[in-house]
């Protein structure tokens, strides 16, 4: 049987990367919105403005007395609309949209030009998370800096501030040095070796309603604090969760939690289940997810390590997607010369789309075997990176990253 490839649209699906716009690097470590809900992404290499479908990158040598440091590593949006950034070697930058202001260790206490995190609290502070410390600036401009030498903490590396919008406590994720928690009058800290945390090194921090902080770990899963007392470790040894290896997290209004990690995708907490998004399974061209951002409309955004932007309307997509065995799609020879074997499982009619990373369509034919399986002629294309989506007649899904060599 020989047959042209059937498209079909990637519903639910965008990706921006350096092929199919003006995104300056591949590797987003931030996102975050202003309230006109323009887009704002930190990278490896600049930052970018994404209003509507308007691009504006910034770097350090084209904005006079501006960006300090094409690395971005921090965004925060204060309620002016005033973008605070933080960079790898160049410190805290302030931009209003006219003027940029930047801190760093020459002209201002900071402790390190390494800045990780920026947050306000209810009393009108800044916090400051540098890999030396954590430092506060109050409403006078009086700077406190918090280390290992003057308080409760055991790391200076500062990874992430979470503002508690109940008590405007302080919850601090540090690298190698626990959780410290910080009030009015003290503040605690709680390692692997006072408490039942399940991990020092702990990257992203969000609140349910029930007081519970989960946070994500880089090495051992989900790390929650349960209110008012007691912890928990949920990991794929100990839970559904396909992953140890989690960069990011953040809760949304009807409970769920969205996760990013190392080597999985993107991963949905739904009561007691787990469900993935990821090369496997989804347009998803990368399994390292840096950073997640929800935009006003709902949309998830997520930044990845070598493919730039995905956005992902959870609305239209459905769990059935991650309910498949991985042995449901295989491709064979990967990389390939000429002609690709599909092997798919999917009973009903079998659709295919071939795409550059451009995202352009591919035309090219395919036969189905006397045993069951697909091959597609790939002789006549370039060589480089495709990506394949396999899909059924109910909307079930599998996509795969080609390579095509000569």
């Amino acid at each position: 049987m020989l047959s042209s490839i059937t498209s079909y649209s990637q519903i639910g699906w965008i990706n921006y990367n350096q092929s199919n716009s003006p995104l300056p690097e591949n590797s987003v470590r931030t996102i975050t919105f202003g309230k006109d809900s323009t887009a704002w992404i930190g990278t490896d290499f600049g930052l970018a403005k994404l209003k509507d479908t308007t691009w504006t990158v910034y770097y350090s040598f084209n904005t006079a007395g501006g960006l300090p440091n094409d690395a971005v590593r921090a965004l925060t949006i204060d309620t002016n609309n005033v973008k605070w950034i933080g960079t790898l070697l160049g410190g805290l930058t302030r931009y209003d949209d006219t003027t940029w202001t930047s801190r760093n260790t020459l002209n201002s206490p900071l402790p390190d030009d390494y800045v990780r995190d920026v947050k306000f609290d209810a009393t009108g502070n800044t916090w400051i998370a540098t890999t030396n410390g954590l430092v506060r600036i109050d409403s006078t401009q009086t700077w406190t800096i918090y280390n290992i030498a003057n308080s409760s903490f055991q790391s200076d590396n500062i990874a992430h501030i979470f503002i508690d919008p109940d008590n405007n406590n302080k919850i601090i994720g540090t690298v190698n040095g626990g959780l410290t928690i910080i009030n009015d009058t003290i503040n605690t800290t709680y390692t692997i070796a006072n408490s039942g945390i399940a991990d020092n090194s702990l990257l992203d921090i969000d609140k349910d309603t029930n007081g519970n902080y989960w946070i994500a770990s880089p090495s051992n899963g989900l790390v929650v604090k349960i209110a008012p007392a007691g912890w928990l470790s949920l990991n794929p040894t100990s839970s559904g969760l396909q992953t140890s290896g989690l960069t990011c997290l953040e809760i949304i209004a009807n409970g769920d939690i969205w996760i990013g990690s190392v080597d999985s995708g993107i991963i949905r907490k739904s009561g007691t289940i787990f469900n993935a998004w990821n090369t496997s399974n989804s347009p998803l061209t990368d399994n390292y997810i840096q950073c997640i951002a929800f935009a006003p409309d709902g949309k998830l955004w997520m930044g990845t390590q070598t493919s730039g932007v995905f956005v992902m309307d959870i609305t239209l997509i459905t769990t059935a997607q991650t309910n498949f065995s991985y042995n449901a799609f295989n491709v064979y020879p990967n990389p390939v010369i000429d002609n690709l074997q599909v092997r798919t499982t999917f009973k009903n009619n079998v659709h295919f789309n071939l795409q550059d990373m451009a995202g352009r369509e591919q035309n090219v034919s395919i036969k189905k075997s006397s045993t069951g399986y697909y091959i597609l002629n790939m002789a006549t294309l370039s060589q480089g990176f495709y990506l394949l989506n396999v899909m059924d007649d109910f909307g079930n899904r599998f996509s795969k990253k080609i390579i095509k060599v000569m």
